[in-house]
């Protein structure tokens, strides 16, 4: 709704997602009509930009549009499909900013029509809410909630179901799932309040006086038809308690809740240091099946895993005719590549071969599925290796690691048999996206004869451009390709920080002598093993070499956040491959 002359509220009611209407319901009259060839995803309207009378915002499946209470386009922008919107002041400057939910992931600030920050997230971004100054909540069609403050993402939880709708309780973050839960989470850690089961599947909430008492309530609508309402707070509905000694309230119980759980966590970790005292001047035969030195730690590394052969080999599927041969598993380049634990005849196997080399002389002892032989499948061999290791003699029996956005599922588990434990696990991670990830790890850690082990966390963060190394003297890039040009006034020794701490390099860039006022470095993309050239003249011109735009573009802002550079004069080259 917004307003007319000051006086009439305007209802805009959205028809079959084409067609946008404005109807007073005061005078019984349609305002206006207008066609929506771009789609009418989600509308919000408010004042915004430059505007100080209220305008409905459209967001369609590529565009925003911005229209006055006539009709009348005020302002229109090209952008990814929007999935939601919500109007908010969130860099405090007394004027409201938009932010719009996208189809391909990410959150945008946009600000009188220029996009001034874009938060990366995991899934399409279906749901936003404001959540008191500066900070708006927001939902994911992958089951992610969460809170962002003045760009910050604060906590943010995930469920297997998919929120329906998110609303802001005054100090709490409201989520409406799919299958009917509603759940009320603490806004400054996402720890849960409370919790309710609708009787159906959940298909809307929204915040109304449904009670008729001038306070907003939760509404949510099943799927069936059925209207419940809750309040935004817990009420005290018991019977009256006349004594001077007062319940506890659900505060209360929380923390003593949570107080009690660290007293058992330190009580159990006080016992296994008791246990471990005296580990090691015990023999193996004497050591408890639970025992483990006190100064273990866990440890991880990451690094860049680059096959110089990645474009010449390829994997061919083939059946072993011998189950002998099937039992041993098939070796290549001293790494087995495919194992039958029963080593039963018949099994499938990929070998991988150089291009060129006849089937026939691979192995007589396999034959190939698919007369395709060299088609079936090419081998990816670049990529992150994630090392996960310990520092002593004991051995990391399984691992769970959690990626966001990496893996099937968001986790990937690794358990070796128990002949092959070693002190560490390797996991190969291969982030799709150009953006920051978060790696926690949980470990079971032991000895090989333990019957117990003692788990381990850990967390690490994935630099935003860490499926790039540095490219190799025959690799480096004989030209330019294509060219993104800017000027900036900044010393050679702040840009290599820069690099070293976005990207995930085998060694340090640093500058050649200490007044050295160029640089240039070639990289590879992990991907697509495509190039990335990156040079910074003598006068402050960058130019970034590379055919990926979107590169290119989160290059340019991750710089010029890095050196707060509010303003800054683009020019693009673009090669046109006929």
């Amino acid at each position: 709704m917004y307003n007319r002359k000051s006086r009439v509220v305007v209802a805009v009611y959205l028809d079959v997602a084409f067609k946008l209407e404005a109807y007073d319901f005061h005078e019984n009259s349609d305002l206006f009509y207008k066609e929506a060839s771009d789609g009418v995803n989600v509308m919000v309207i408010g004042s915004y930009g430059q505007w100080s009378d209220n305008v409905a915002l459209v967001g369609g499946n590529s565009s925003l549009q911005i229209l006055d209470w006539n009709g009348e386009e005020l302002s229109w922008t090209v952008t990814s499909k929007i999935c939601a919107m919500v109007l908010l002041d969130n860099d405090k400057d007394g004027e409201n900013e938009l932010v719009i939910g996208c189809e391909d992931s990410y959150i945008r600030v946009v600000k009188r029509g220029q996009v001034i920050q874009e938060l990366p997230e995991t899934g399409a971004v279906v749901q936003l809410t404001a959540a008191g100054d500066a900070k708006f909540g927001y939902a994911l069609a992958n089951g992610t909630v969460g809170i962002y403050d003045e760009g910050v993402r604060i906590w943010r939880v995930k469920s297997k179901q998919t929120a329906v709708s998110v609303a802001w309780c005054g100090d709490a973050l409201a989520a409406c799932w799919a299958g009917g839960r509603v759940d009320w989470r603490d806004g400054g850690s996402g720890r849960a309040l409370r919790r309710v089961q609708t009787r159906g599947a959940a298909a809307a909430m929204l915040l109304a006086d449904y009670r008729s008492q001038g306070s907003a309530d939760l509404v949510c609508v099943t799927e069936t038809g059925e209207v419940v309402g809750y309040p935004l707070h817990v009420e005290n509905t018991g019977f009256p308690f006349h004594s001077t000694k007062s319940l506890p309230s659900e505060d209360d119980r929380l923390a003593i809740t949570e107080l009690f759980s660290k007293k058992q966590a330190l009580l159990l970790e006080l016992q296994h240091y008791e246990a471990n005292s005296n580990v090691t001047n015990l023999s193996d035969g004497e050591r408890n099946s639970s025992a483990m030195p006190t100064n273990t730690r866990l440890q991880v590394a990451v690094t860049c895993l680059v096959d110089e052969k990645f474009e010449k080999k390829f994997a061919v599927k083939y059946r072993t005719a011998d189950r002998a041969l099937a039992k041993q598993g098939v070796w290549e380049n001293e790494e087995i590549i495919n194992d039958d634990v029963d080593g039963a005849a018949g099994k499938s196997k990929y070998i991988y071969i150089t291009v060129g080399t006849s089937i026939n002389n691979v192995a007589t002892n396999y034959v190939p599925i698919s007369s395709a032989g060299l088609a079936v499948e090419r081998v990816e061999r670049a990529a992150l290796n994630f090392a996960i290791a310990t520092n002593n003699d004991t051995v990391v029996r399984a691992a769970v690691v959690l990626a966001e956005g990496v893996f099937p599922g968001e986790t990937a588990a690794r358990h070796p048999p128990k002949d092959k434990l070693r002190p560490h696990l390797f996991l190969q991670l291969k982030p799709p996206r150009d953006v920051p990830v978060d790696v926690h790890v949980k470990a079971l850690v032991g000895y090989p004869d333990s019957e117990q082990f003692h788990i381990f966390e850990l967390s690490k963060q994935l630099p935003r451009f860490a499926m790039y190394t540095l490219a190799s003297e025959s690799s480096k890039k004989s030209k330019r390709d294509g060219q993104v040009t800017f000027k900036i006034t900044e010393r050679i020794q702040r840009i290599c920080i820069w690099l070293n701490q976005n990207f995930l390099l085998e060694k340090e860039v640093e500058p050649e002598t200490d007044d050295a006022k160029e640089l240039h470095v070639d990289l590879i993309n992990l991907r697509d093993k495509s190039k990335l050239a990156l040079y910074f003249e003598s006068d402050g011109t960058v130019n970034i070499s590379t055919h990926d735009i979107r590169l290119a573009g989160d290059l340019v802002q991750s710089l010029a956040l890095y050196l707060n550079v509010a303003d800054l004069q683009v020019s693009q080259e673009i090669i046109c491959l006929k």
